[in-house]
């Protein structure tokens, strides 16, 4: 599909996703953290992540995965 949604996807570590895309690009990325854990995420094309509209500090590494913690309860936005 060149545009559409999902929501409610289980990642390893505690997390819900919800991905919104348009034209075969990613448009935003919620990242729900049911755990206090270190988020890992293969990130690319100058996205960034935010926590609060504020810009989350994100350690590489290595093959455009980066890593974070996140905090129980908190939802992180990946977008551009």
């Amino acid at each position: 599909l060149r545009q559409g949604s999902v929501k409610g996807l289980c990642a390893r570590g505690g997390f819900v996703i919800n991905i919104d895309w348009f034209d075969n690009q990613l448009t935003t990325a919620n990242v729900f953290a049911k755990n206090n854990s270190a988020c890992k995420i293969n990130l690319k094309n100058h996205y960034k992540i935010y926590l609060n509209n504020i810009l989350v500090l994100l350690k590489g590494l290595g093959n455009g995965i980066v890593s974070f913690h996140a905090i129980k309860g908190k939802n992180y936005i990946i977008k551009k």
